[in-house]
């Protein structure tokens, strides 16, 4: 099959990750992959001969995000196919993979500031806002029907994979519509919104690199495996979700770089709100101030959780709960990880919840 890109990859730099020791700087060589990661997503939405507008709302998107997606993306399969040389071939694909992972993101980011209402992402007006709701949508789809071209072209499969992601994803957002206003919203009912709104995904990048890394470390794949370890990213996914909830109660506009307390304005439920009215005799009434006035519910429930942080801390903690790494330890074992690779994606995955945006 042939490169997506034609470009002269640095096989020298890109396989000196062999000679790592250390998870620090591990981290620190993936972290200079964002740039090649970067040139794909350019190549990837390269719109200029098909639509002046779709070009110009794509040149007006910020890719450069924390990009955690791609990351552990790329230290999973590398530790898997570690101690071989790898050739072209290998790195055009999984820097592919980590674009149109990347991409994915984004592009339900655009329909998602839609959805609530969002006036702000990463720190600028929202596509919607800027380009119109119509240019907003039509973007997004554009740029989510070529990133499963160009996973088709890497692997028919990895395409099959992200369109039972993406599905999932618009359920979740179908649940959580449904559950707008909802005071009465279960624990269980909840999460299970967030690992379709989020989770998913992060399950969907696991399965394929461990399918990826499998192929190229010439190891039997195992679907049991597989489901172990989507599940397990999934929850992952979740937790990252969770603490979303929380930061946008306690950090403001100017460090989230996109709206503060757009939840309560828009009638999402979140885990700290879910805390909160478990206690509270007066869930009807609190719901028909939700509903007549927005902007005074959200005052009152977030003056409410300054006073009881408990609420959110206990928050935290669920979202740690998620964050299963003796499972990861598991896994690491049964692919046979390196303590290295092992480590770094630990602190990986960790930084999903010890974040501050």
């Amino acid at each position: 099959m042939s490169s997506l890109v034609v470009r002269n990859l640095d096989l020298n730099f890109l396989n000196s990750f062999n000679n790592v020791d250390d998870h620090s700087k591990l981290l620190e060589f993936v972290n200079e992959l964002k740039g090649y990661t970067l040139s794909y997503i350019k190549e990837i939405t390269d719109f200029k001969q098909k639509n002046w507008l779709i070009s110009r709302i794509n040149d007006y998107m910020i890719y450069s995000g924390k990009m955690v997606r791609s990351s552990f993306f790329y230290i999973f399969v590398l530790g898997m196919v570690s101690g071989s040389f790898l050739e072209e071939e290998f790195w055009d694909k999984i820097f592919r993979l980590g674009a149109i992972f990347e991409l994915a993101h984004s592009a339900t980011l655009v329909h998602d500031d839609i959805l609530d209402g969002a006036r702000k992402r990463r720190g600028k007006p929202s596509v919607h806002i800027k380009f119109g709701i119509d240019g907003a949508i039509i973007f997004g789809d554009i740029l989510i029907i070529s990133i499963l071209n160009r996973a088709y072209d890497v692997n028919p499969l990895y395409s099959k994979i992200l369109m039972k992601a993406l599905e999932n994803m618009c359920l979740g957002e179908v649940l959580q519509y449904q559950n707008k206003y909802n005071v009465y919203l279960k624990d269980e009912e909840y999460f299970n919104i967030l690992l379709l709104k989020t989770g998913v995904l992060f399950g969907a990048i696991s399965n394929i690199g461990y399918h990826l890394g499998c192929d190229y470390s010439k190891t039997i794949f195992e679907y049991s495996t597989a489901d172990y370890i989507s599940n397990l990213f999934n929850r992952y996914g979740v937790a990252f979700q969770i603490v979303d909830d929380i930061l946008d109660y306690i950090q403001n506009e100017k460090v989230l770089k996109k709206d503060a307390n757009n939840d309560l304005l828009t009638g999402r439920i979140t885990y700290p709100l879910i805390l909160l009215m478990k206690d509270n005799e007066n869930r009807e009434k609190m719901k028909r101030i939700w509903l007549k006035n927005p902007s005074y519910f959200s005052t009152i429930i977030t003056k409410e959780l300054k006073n009881r942080k408990s609420l959110l801390e206990e928050s935290l903690n669920k979202s740690k709960e998620f964050m299963d790494l003796n499972s990861l330890d598991y896994i690491a074992q049964k692919i046979g990880l390196k303590d290295v690779f092992k480590n770094s994606l630990k602190m990986i995955i960790s930084s999903l919840i010890h974040r501050q945006y």
